[in-house]
């Protein structure tokens, strides 16, 4: 009995510690590179600076990194991941972020038109490398959105961190931009005009074709009879 209130107590305190933390990002640092000059470094995304747009060139490499932390303690959440592309329209990209066991996060966005035209890398072996961005996104007109999602299963509060717009730029000519998908909706509508409806004959040729046709069946009948009555005879 002792120890199912211990226990109780236990996970009571759990409820009210934890649930109280939500998960935080610092130092998030971005760096765009050449790949032809590695000490030519631009940084993006700064706080407090220029909001304009970070522009990612032909043979050009972002890269990302920030600390995960819950509680003021630097740890590696269950989830972690950048989308990138248009919430508003619902149309947008999840890759997966690598975050190790001390909350360090690193993402390096490679956009290469000799690969396709974008792929994904990190630096630590439990990220899925090359992961393309959808051309659907490349050939938009307005900066793509670049939102971090840091999130667990326990009661902590999740993370949607917005990073900022990258505008992708220098797409290669042989890239024809993808046609919409076809997608299904109601069709027109469809107006039938009914015919009028008819009017009923009056009753007054009602009265005198059912005459007519008692005085047919009436000749007809005396007709058969006295035929009848002449062959007894």
């Amino acid at each position: 009995m002792k120890q199912f209130f211990l226990y109780f107590f236990i996970l009571i305190w759990v409820h009210f510690t934890i649930g109280k933390h939500i998960w935080t990002i610092d130092k998030v640092q971005a760096e765009v590179v050449s790949d032809s000059h590695k000490e030519n470094k631009r940084k993006c995304f700064v706080s407090g600076a220029d909001t304009s747009p970070c522009v990612l060139g032909g043979q050009e490499t972002l890269t990302l990194r920030f600390n995960v932390k819950r509680a003021s303690k630097q740890m590696r959440p269950h989830q972690a991941m950048l989308l990138v592309g248009y919430p508003e329209k619902e149309l947008e990209n999840a890759h997966i972020i690598s975050v190790n066991t001390r909350g360090e996060a690193t993402l390096t966005l490679v956009k290469s038109f000799a690969q396709h035209l974008g792929s994904i890398n990190a630096n630590f072996c439990s990220f899925q490398k090359h992961k393309n961005i959808p051309l659907q996104l490349l050939f938009e007109d307005s900066p793509l959105l670049l939102t971090i999602v840091i999130g667990s299963f326990d009661t902590a509060d999740p993370l949607l961190y917005t990073l900022g717009r990258l505008q992708i730029v220098d797409i290669d000519a042989k890239f024809d931009p993808p046609e919409p998908p076809l997608r299904y909706g109601p069709l027109p509508e469809i107006e039938h005009i009914f015919s009028p409806e008819q009017k009923s004959s009056s009753k007054i040729l009602v009265i005198i074709f059912s005459i007519a046709i008692l005085s047919v069946f009436g000749q007809l009948c005396k007709a058969v009879s006295l035929s009848a009555h002449f062959s007894f005879i």
